[in-house]
């Protein structure tokens, strides 16, 4: 017999009766590729989770683990962030941190830039306006302030400890290096 040739073709076996009967066959098709779609990706983060995995990376950076790869710190960002409670894998985290910290950036930014408005006073129509980031938790962009600028004086300390050459402020520097571990 044959394979089918369109994809419906009609086939007449024998009953036991010796009558035929039509059987229709179904069309032959092919399984697609499964794709990923919006309910199988990653859950939005919540403000506790997002708190949580912020604390988790400064005490890594706290610590000056230089000598571990990127692959080792999120590795143990993501099982201390799962430890609180957060379960999520490195490259959540790493993802998301990339995504918090741009945020944060634009706000310093602005906060910098800007001497009108603070971005704490503009409405979610200002802030679209403006292109900045819209319910950003005001207490996450504190963590990260407090800690760039406590990493920012210690770094100064210990340059002038070092020698008695004049220091200049990092900033941006500070920053670009922060978000890259």
């Amino acid at each position: 017999m044959e394979p089918p040739t369109s994809s419906i073709e009609t086939q007449t076996p024998e009953t036991s009766k010796g009558r035929r009967r039509e059987k229709k066959l179904k069309p032959m098709t092919q399984t697609p590729a499964t794709r990923c779609t919006r309910s199988q990706a990653a859950p939005d983060w919540s403000v506790g989770e997002m708190l949580i995995m912020v604390k988790e990376i400064i005490a890594i950076e706290e610590d000056s683990l230089k000598a571990l790869s990127s692959y080792q710190k999120w590795k143990i960002i993501s099982e201390n962030c799962a430890n609180g409670g957060v379960v999520r894998p490195s490259n959540q985290c790493k993802r998301q941190w990339e995504s918090v910290f741009g945020q944060y950036s634009k706000i310093k930014d602005w906060e910098s830039e800007s001497q009108d408005n603070s971005y704490w006073d503009l409405s979610d129509e200002q802030k679209k306006e403006f292109e900045l980031p819209v319910g950003f938790d005001k207490e996450i962009y504190g963590v990260i302030r407090d800690f760039l600028i406590a990493r920012e004086e210690k770094s100064d300390s210990e340059s002038l400890s070092e020698s008695d050459a004049p220091v200049k402020k990092l900033g941006r520097t500070t920053q670009a290096a922060f978000v890259k571990t």
